[in-house]
């Protein structure tokens, strides 16, 4: 009697140690008496609800470290998108103080370009501002009255910094809008990036029956990969193509969401794509 209940305690402890080691796949088998079956079935329950926690807390572990990779690759965007503008303030302004005797004309397009520099690093804050605002599910637009048509060229001409040896074609007239203005060009710089991205021609950006397209020729996107992309984190595996940061057409449909918009995706692979909304 004894030995068969020291081989069952015996079977309870290795049990307990192979918990400890978190294999969860060990089971137990205890049949000499009642009282064994009894804790058999509770350590039974309680691998179970051990094993959830663990599959919780790798989920949840998993899950910061794509915060913690996003947040460190949208700090390095952002520090090397304000090294332009810093850069060009820096070298007109010593120029400015070096020579006293400049002519007036000079001075004023050193001064212009300086007050242009300066605004976009506002604007550049007031995008990061929004980032970390949607990263707090604390994004709320301020709409006002603004023509989308002028923003599409501000868009287009910032991108032509980054990008200097591509076209964007732009066609569009006046067309006033009421909406968030820095959500918006934060929807138009992460589609244009992305048709510039994953594309080697050119590219355009139209306002056709009211409706914003940005249109390219370059990869495109399989169609199971379509109705995934605009997901937060989500990166395609297959087709190179991975949604820029993982955060970038999430926070796009996101925006568009608060503007009771929606993102539309066409696309053919190896042959294009095209990504429009209305206002």
């Amino acid at each position: 009697m004894s030995k068969k209940i020291e081989i069952e305690i015996d079977k309870i402890i290795k049990f307990l140690d192979s918990l400890a080691k978190k294999d969860y796949k060990k089971r137990l088998n205890v049949n000499f008496a009642k009282e064994f079956e009894i804790i058999g079935e509770y350590l039974k329950s309680l691998t179970k609800k051990l094993q959830k926690r663990e599959e919780k807390k790798e989920r949840f572990t998993k899950k910061l470290k794509q915060i913690s990779r996003q947040r460190s690759e949208l700090i390095s965007a952002i520090s090397h998108e304000f090294k332009n503008p810093i850069s060009i303030i820096n070298g007109y302004t010593q120029t400015l103080l070096e020579d006293k005797n400049m002519d007036d004309k000079l001075r004023d397009k050193f001064l212009e370009k300086i007050f242009n520099a300066s605004s976009k690093i506002s604007k550049m804050i007031d995008r990061l501002a929004i980032a970390i605002k949607f990263e707090n599910n604390d994004l709320e637009p301020k709409k006002s009255q603004f023509d989308l048509c002028l923003v599409i060229k501000d868009v287009v001409n910032l991108m032509k910094d980054k990008y200097k040896n591509r076209e964007i074609i732009v066609d569009c007239d006046t067309f006033i809008v009421y909406a968030d203005k820095t959500m918006i060009e934060m929807v138009l710089i992460n589609l244009i990036d992305n048709a510039l991205k994953y594309s080697e021609t050119d590219i355009k950006v139209e306002i056709k029956d009211k409706e914003v397209r940005v249109i390219d020729w370059g990869i495109g996107i399989k169609k199971d990969e379509i109705e995934n992309i605009t997901k937060k984190f989500y990166r395609a595996r297959r087709n190179s193509w991975d949604n820029s940061m993982g955060l970038g057409l999430y926070l796009v449909s996101y925006i568009l969401k608060l503007h009771n918009s929606k993102l539309k995706i066409e696309s053919e692979y190896k042959k294009g794509s095209v990504f429009s909304f209305k206002l």
